[in-house]
């Protein structure tokens, strides 16, 4: 029985610890310049598409903007088109929220951070499921 709340104590403890832990992290700054990867995969009623794309971004996390410009191949036959677009974006411990200037309907991903240098991080990725049921994924590599 001693052992039993011993044990009891020891697994609150430790979660609180790590409760604790989690709330005080952090959270990375986006900035710079970043390569994005995105696809998004819709294959509901409403929408069967396919995008693929690859980007130069250039996060600006004071205020909480971004820009992108490269290539995506959208549609059934793909059709490369050329991006050149502006986003806001906000971000905390384990999500990115960002949505297009000038369209409504953002996504927020579930995100993980890979290596902060100096608090900054060097990547990102993260996955989402819209409004639209949309599996959408993407991938951001620092360019140093």
């Amino acid at each position: 029985m001693r052992l039993d709340r011993f044990a009891l104590s020891f697994v609150a403890g430790a979660t609180l610890y790590s409760m604790a832990g989690s709330a005080l992290a952090a959270v990375p700054l986006l900035s710079g310049q970043y390569v994005e990867t995105y696809e998004a995969y819709c294959q509901s009623p409403s929408t069967a598409l396919t995008t693929f794309s690859e980007e130069r971004t250039n996060f600006d996390s004071s205020k909480g903007t971004y820009t992108a410009v490269g290539y995506s191949d959208k549609g059934s036959p793909p059709t490369q088109v050329h991006d050149n677009l502006n986003f806001t974006f906000s971000n905390t411990a384990t999500t990115f929220a960002t949505e297009v200037v000038g369209f409504s309907g953002g996504v927020t991903y579930n995100i993980t951070y890979g290596h902060v240098i100096s608090g900054i991080a060097q990547y990102f990725a993260g996955v989402a499921i819209d409004s639209d049921g949309c599996i959408r994924q993407l991938e951001f590599v620092r360019v140093l």
